[in-house]
């Protein structure tokens, strides 16, 4: 079957006819660089000459100052909770846990959940086949905007203030002793305070023992004759 397949191609490219084809000409392309290129890279190019020829002496001696940040009490705790932590979970006993069974849940999605996924395969199947053809040319304005005089002179006045903090001079600073204040309760009010303890104490102490047993005695007194009458009079 091969081999029939072969000479079927051997012959066809033996009887093809030349005369079919069209002559072309072979366009050979090596293009220059451009007047923009050329500048791009001469730039570059003197860049690279300054870089390469600057000289270090003209630099300033500047020294570093390393910083050690003690960390606050608040970190502190926090950082022994965690501590705490981490050895009670090292040295927990499993022991005193108790055995249990997994139970694997595999639920069949809703009504719901099938009626969303079947939304978004159609918008999905909608994106992929939109046609692009149907969309109208637009040209795409590249802004660049400039800060206006009000966001200059603010920015201007923020960095004033920054400059004026960090070069701000303490010795213009006066020594100031801070008063402590922790204000106790007077003596009247922790004898009020004990009164009240008191009190709340013999209500709970107290004993329902010593109460005696009472029978409570409900009256509705009925109008006598003199009364009747005189209601009747006043009608």
């Amino acid at each position: 079957m091969a081999d029939q397949a072969h000479a079927a191609v051997v012959k066809s490219a033996a009887t093809f006819d030349h005369s079919q084809l069209k002559h072309t000409e072979t366009e050979e392309k090596n293009p220059l660089p451009t007047k923009e290129d050329v500048k791009e890279e001469k730039k570059r190019q003197s860049l690279l000459d300054e870089v390469a020829n600057f000289q270090s002496e003209n630099l300033s001696p500047t020294q570093t100052k390393e910083r050690v940040v003690l960390p606050d009490s608040i970190s502190i705790e926090a950082e022994k909770k965690e501590v705490e932590l981490r050895q009670g979970i090292e040295s927990f006993n499993r022991e005193s846990m108790h055995h249990t069974e997994t139970e694997v849940k595999n639920p069949l999605p809703d009504p719901d959940a099938i009626a969303t996924e079947k939304r978004e395969s159609e918008l999905r199947s909608g994106i992929e086949q939109f046609s692009k053809d149907t969309l109208s040319h637009t040209d795409t304005v590249e802004k660049n905007p400039l800060p206006d005089k009000d966001t200059l002179k603010s920015e201007k006045q923020h960095q004033g203030l920054i400059d004026e903090v960090e070069h701000f001079s303490k010795q213009g600073l006066h020594h100031t002793d801070a008063n402590v204040k922790n204000p106790l309760p007077d003596a009247e009010a922790i004898q009020k305070e004990k009164v009240e303890r008191q009190r709340l104490s013999s209500i709970e102490t107290f004993d329902k023992s010593n109460l005696q047993h009472a029978e409570t005695a409900e009256k509705n007194p009925l109008p006598d004759q003199k009364t009747i009458e005189a209601e009747k009079a006043a009608s």
